[in-house]
């Protein structure tokens, strides 16, 4: 009798072990995953960096206060500065996927898109960005297939375009904090 508890309490041992053993493999294989997403987006924003150029401020000051202005560079300098933007919020979405660790993106978008997409060039580039997606078919994290767009980039999409709606004249944008500082505006406490 007293062996065959002890048979039964090896047994149950032996498959809490496996259980273990298992569930560190998925972390493991998560986290991996999550390692070649941070090279892969990193590597592409090194991309869009280059595009940039070396001083990518006098675009965004032009966008902003004329953006009459704008040559053909500055809109070149200007798309590489929305696409690493978006890319960097969709990293941080893909990561959440990736590692089931939950995150509050959609306050960051939000904030960004009232900071960095507040003047009518970037608010053109955002409106032309949602219209379809830049990066073609995308693989879904949960299943990996090619061709299929993650939720999250739809949800990205919403976000971004609800916050423009809802934007207005926000005080956090560029233009208005680049007038302030020039004068143009009376600054709100």
């Amino acid at each position: 009798m007293k062996r065959d508890w002890l048979q039964i309490f090896s047994n149950f041992a032996i498959i809490v072990g496996l259980v273990i053993v298992v569930y560190e493999i998925n972390q493991s294989r998560q986290l991996a995953y999550g390692q070649m997403l941070t090279d892969t987006y990193a590597s592409i924003n090194d991309r869009f960096m280059t595009f940039m150029g070396d001083d990518p401020r006098a675009s965004l000051m032009k966008a902003a206060l004329s953006p009459d202005q704008l040559s053909s560079q500055d809109a070149v300098a200007l798309d590489a500065y929305y696409t690493s933007i978006i890319w960097d919020w969709y990293e941080m979405i893909r990561m959440s996927e990736a590692t089931g660790i939950e995150r509050d993106w959609r306050s960051t978008v939000e904030m960004g898109v009232r900071e960095h997409f507040s003047t009518e060039p970037a608010l053109r580039w955002l409106s032309e960005w949602a219209a379809r997606p830049p990066f073609g078919a995308l693989p879904s994290v949960q299943s990996g297939q090619a061709g299929e767009y993650s939720s999250a980039w739809a949800e990205l999409t919403d976000v971004a375009l609800n916050a423009v709606d809802e934007s207005g004249d926000s005080r956090f944008s560029f233009k208005r904090r680049y007038e302030a500082i020039l004068g143009n505006v009376a600054v709100e406490n």
